[in-house]
Order: structure tokens, then C-alpha cells, then sequence
């Protein structure tokens, strides 16, 4: 069928009103979704109850790792551990607690392995006999946190805001025992992240991490 001007312009009048109304409904909804995302913006117990509900999940404080303010982190580290411990960035600093806090006897054990070669054949039997029994220890008090943090109950407070840093308090209760900690946060652009891994530090098995009390020392190696 032949279209007529009045029916090309009847459609394209249909096209354009058609245009204007998805526009329309697309602008509503963009506003909308920011009204929610804005009224919906995370407050530092919103975050704490986040990551309490993941190291729930996982038995383990490692999620830990991904709430952290990195670079505010690296910059508080003492100079001489992260020189020990090879530790030249924030993204380093972050990889070395993730690795610890998944896996210390593992970590440990890479870094114990990378001395043996220094040590003489004799101190490399130490090393490895004292290496076992700490990897045997390790092991036990892992397995004792993870059921520890199964069995705890945490309850989150409300946060105090001063600035561009939070503190909020978290009450853990542990057979009967229960402890209370205020747990320090800082404003990341529109995020609030942890001041600090020392939260995370709290509950794990001793490890030489920078800022965090080390493992029962190992044999030195042999003097040239």
C-alpha cells in the first residue's frame, strides 16, 4: 500500500513520540535507581556486618582483605618488615595478609624454604624439624579458630562518625565469654574501609606479618 505525507508523517510522529516516552521512562528510572543507590549509601556498620557475615560464611577471617584501606596501611607499616618481608606496595601489603590469613602454615613454609639454602646442613635439619612441629601447631589453632568463629556470635552497633573516619563497636560472644572492640574505619572516596588489617590480626594463629607480633623464632643461618 502507497503511504500518503499525512501517514509518513502520522508514523514518524508515532516514532518520535515513541522515542520521547522510552526516554521518559529511562530518565525516571536512572533517577530512581540513584535515589535508591543515595539513600542505600553504606554507613561503616553496614560494612562490618557485611564482613562479619563472610567470615561467617567461610569459617575464616581472609575476606577480610578486600575492606581494608591499603594504602593508609602500607604507609603506617614499619619500614624494616616490609623491607624483610619483600612488601614494596599497598597491592603487595594486601596479597601478603590475604596469603597469610588463607594459608599461614603454607606462607611459612615458602618463606622458611627460601633461607634454607643459606643455612649449613645441620641448622637446615633444625630448620625443618622446627618448621614441622610449627606447621603441626599451626594447623591445630587453625582448625580451632575456624570452629571458634562457626560458634561465636557477633552483634554490630551503631557507627560514630567524626569526618572521614568511624568507629564501630562489635560485641563477639564466644561460650559465654564476650568481648567487646571498637573497630576503626576511614572514608575511601564513597567508601568506608577498615583503618587497618589488625582486625583480622586479632583472632589469627601467630605469623610474622608487618605490624603483627612473629612466630617463635627459627634457627639462624650460619655466619660466612
Amino acid at each position: 500500500m502507497k503511504r500518503t505525507p499525512f501517514s509518513l508523517i502520522s508514523s514518524a510522529s508515532l516514532f518520535t513520540s515513541g522515542i520521547r516516552y522510552s526516554a521518559c521512562c529511562w530518565a525516571v528510572l536512572f533517577c530512581s535507581l540513584n535515589a535508591v543507590s543515595t539513600a542505600a549509601a553504606e554507613t561503616p556498620e553496614d560494612v562490618l556486618k557485611e564482613i562479619v557475615t563472610k567470615i561467617k560464611a567461610e569459617s575464616n577471617t581472609a575476606p577480610i582483605v578486600e575492606y581494608v584501606d591499603w594504602e593508609t596501611a602500607f604507609s603506617k607499616a614499619p619500614a624494616d618488615q616490609k623491607t624483610m618481608m619483600q612488601i614494596g606496595s599497598p597491592e603487595d601489603l594486601k596479597s601478603f595478609y590475604r596469603e597469610m590469613l588463607q594459608d599461614p602454615s603454607a606462607m611459612m613454609r615458602r618463606h622458611v624454604e627460601k633461607r634454607l639454602g643459606e643455612a649449613s646442613p645441620d641448622q637446615q635439619a633444625m630448620i625443618q624439624a622446627t618448621m614441622a612441629q610449627m606447621e603441626t601447631e599451626m594447623q591445630k589453632r587453625e582448625d580451632e579458630m575456624k570452629k571458634r568463629i562457626s560458634e561465636t556470635e557477633y552483634t554490630v552497633g551503631e557507627s560514630k562518625v567524626d569526618g572521614e573516619e568511624a568507629t564501630v563497636e562489635l560485641s563477639s560472644s564466644y561460650q559465654g565469654d564476650t568481648k567487646t572492640h571498637e573497630v576503626r574505619f576511614v572514608k575511601s572516596g564513597e567508601k568506608w574501609l577498615l583503618a587497618s588489617p589488625g582486625f583480622a590480626m586479632e583472632s589469627k594463629a601467630p605469623t610474622t606479618a608487618p605490624g603483627s607480633a612473629g612466630p617463635a623464632p627459627l634457627p639462624a643461618p650460619s655466619q660466612p
